[in-house]
């Protein structure tokens, strides 16, 4: 009897001190009768409901993160890849804007989640029009009247349209992305969107054989130097940069078929992908510091601010 009240009043007072644990007094009872049991239930039966609420934290931390992230989408226009995008889009979801916390590591996650979802809408719509290209009929993919080399244009430029909103602050997400501590996530970004547009223009390569990589390699050349070239387009409906990337495509993608370039096609890429990388950082950078300077993307936004720029 004097075990089972110790038991739990200790309960008790740890609901008391640590309320997240969230231990209802059905938890506490029964787990009280197990301990008589066995001695080492208790514990086990604590650990899991703990593991469970936080599990449960965790997944409405990140559905709340996503609602925030999915908002602040649209003031990017108007704020830039900044805290007070983040603010606002809290305050679109009804919550005050220092909700925005949650988004731990700052704007860089806005640019990452732009990233994601971008990529999976051109491939739903490179999917659709490939299907849409089939022979009526017949259902043999192998009658596909796009070659490879068509499906990686349209593809690569259905990905790249998703920047034409936001050319003016794309820039600045550039440089979000450059900063040192961000580098790792947004080249696992730009390989995922690589990887994605090959394998939905009908490329399954082994990751094991050297073509993998070097068309992902070559892929990521004409990918990054076609966004350098977009972001100075001043064509209409950015024409030039199209143009641009058919020729990218048909010289490097073409030429690399050929398995006795493929060494030389790739130390050439590797070098110009280098080389783009550093200049592109420099110009956003560059443009970034002229409109502020990258610290003003991790100043904390007030409520009043954020609402007298939004009207």
């Amino acid at each position: 009897m004097y075990n089972m009240f110790l038991n739990h009043y200790v309960l008790k007072s740890c609901r008391r001190a640590t309320p997240f644990l969230n231990i209802g007094r059905r938890t506490i009872t029964r787990t009280t009768i197990i301990h008589n049991n066995n001695n080492n239930n208790i514990y086990d039966d604590l650990k899991h409901e703990n593991n469970n609420n936080d599990n449960d934290d965790l997944d409405e931390n990140e559905e709340l993160k996503m609602m925030i992230l999915k908002n602040a989408l649209q003031y990017v226009p108007q704020f830039g890849w900044t805290v007070e995008a983040l603010a606002a889009g809290a305050e679109e979801a009804g919550l005050p804007p220092v909700s925005h916390g949650v988004i731990s590591r700052g704007p860089v996650e806005l640019v990452e989640y732009f990233s994601t979802i971008s990529t999976n809408k051109a491939i739903e719509e490179s999917k659709k029009y490939f299907e849409e290209t089939l022979d009526e009929n017949s259902t043999d993919r192998s009658d596909n009247t796009l070659s490879q080399t068509d499906k990686i244009k349209f593809a690569t430029r259905k990905r790249l349209e998703m920047i034409e909103p936001y050319t003016d602050s794309w820039p600045q997400a550039m440089a979000l992305g450059a900063l040192p501590q961000n580098v790792p996530s947004t080249m696992k970004n730009i390989s995922n969107t690589i990887d994605s547009l090959w394998k939905i223009s009908g490329d399954y390569s082994d990751s094991n054989s050297t073509s993998y990589y070097t068309k992902r390699g070559i892929l990521s050349g004409i990918y990054v130097s076609t966004e350098m070239y977009m972001l100075t387009d001043t064509s209409k409906d950015y024409s030039d940069t199209w143009d641009f990337l058919d020729r990218q495509v048909d010289n490097v993608l073409n030429v690399s078929a050929d398995v006795q370039h493929i060494p030389q096609i790739a130390g050439t890429v590797n070098s110009s992908v280098s080389t783009l990388f550093s200049t592109g950082m420099s110009m956003a950078m560059e443009v970034l510091n002229d409109r502020g300077g990258i610290n003003s993307s991790d100043k904390m936004a007030d409520s009043e601010g954020v609402e007298d720029k939004k009207q």
